[in-house]
């Protein structure tokens, strides 16, 4: 629609308390990458403490927050809590040098990929839907 958008979606509300903390260490001007999965059915963008958040956005509007980490390469790790909202994120424990600002979906394979830490994470298959 050019008059107003299709859907909204509150990507980083949990840092609302942080606003200062993020001004004042330039974190404020963070650009966060967002891309579209295969089907168009999923959105996924990055984040701090190297997350990042793949929507469903028909159906349900499932979230799903992962993080990127070379502990375990052959599984993600799943922050456990609400998948709608974000709250079980603790903003006071983000560490806001640990940004996960690019990402990219394949445009025609179930096929992912995050930048995070000099480091880039490469997902497959169905661990990469919301759940």
């Amino acid at each position: 629609m050019e008059s107003k958008p299709i859907k909204t979606i509150r990507l980083h509300d949990y840092l609302r308390s942080k606003l200062c903390d993020l001004y004042e260490n330039d974190s404020i001007f963070d650009k966060f990458e967002c891309n579209f999965g295969p089907n168009g059915q999923h959105a996924v963008t990055g984040g701090y403490n190297n997350m990042f958040q793949i929507y469903e956005l028909g159906g349900k509007g499932n979230k799903q927050i992962l993080e990127a980490t070379k502990s375990n390469p052959n599984k993600l790790n799943k922050k456990k809590g609400s998948k709608k909202r974000g709250e079980d994120i603790n903003p006071d424990t983000v560490d806001f040098n640990k940004k996960l600002l690019h990402v990219a979906w394949h445009p025609r394979d179930n096929l992912l990929a995050v930048g995070a830490s000099n480091n880039m994470f490469i997902f497959q298959g169905d661990a990469v839907k919301p759940q």
